[in-house]
């Protein structure tokens, strides 16, 4: 297995074909996945895609997306996922471990996430720890909005700061 990094503006046609191709196997339920690489959010041209591969087949893999708040400077973890016939093969760990790092490259203070209920485990093994405070979202407009309710809102210090108090309030409008 190796690990890429690659910067959303150099993602290239084969690579977002495997990216996709990945996306689709990994999330068949989610609709977008069918036509894009794209679910909730387009990711940024600094964004960073963390990719897992085995051989010349991408098996695992997660966005990075970048994102400040009033209290600091965030790295956002989306779309982790492993290809279904090598789960459980530490490919998507690695893609964590790799973002964790890669965020404190950026010099972040937090890596925030929103994980199904069924996952916490999964993402506390890796560092990070479940959060109870509201987190908002900045729309185009300059409104916010909360993150709808169900997922589990999961942080690691990459800086050693301490998770702060209070509603945290993104500069982007979802990831």
């Amino acid at each position: 297995m190796h690990v890429d990094v690659m910067a959303e503006s150099r993602v290239d046609a084969a690579t977002d074909e495997a990216i996709c191709h990945l996306q689709r196997r990994a999330f068949p339920a989610t609709e977008e996945f069918r036509h894009g690489r794209y679910w909730i959010h387009r990711p940024g041209p600094d964004d960073l895609y963390v990719l897992a591969w085995q051989d010349d087949r991408l098996v695992g893999q997660t966005v990075l997306y970048q994102a400040t708040a009033p209290q600091g400077r965030l790295a956002c973890l989306g779309n982790v996922c492993s290809d279904p016939d090598v789960r459980r093969g530490g490919y998507a760990s690695a893609c964590v471990r790799r973002a964790l790092d890669e965020a404190g490259r950026l010099g972040v203070d937090w890596t925030l996430l929103f994980c199904a209920p069924a996952t916490v485990e999964f993402y506390r093994r890796l560092g990070f720890e479940t959060v109870g405070n509201e987190v908002r979202f900045t729309r185009p407009d300059g409104s916010t909005r909360p993150h709808p309710p169900g997922d589990a809102a999961m942080v690691a210090a990459v800086s050693g700061r301490p998770w702060p108090d209070g509603p945290v309030v993104l500069d982007i409008d979802v990831f």
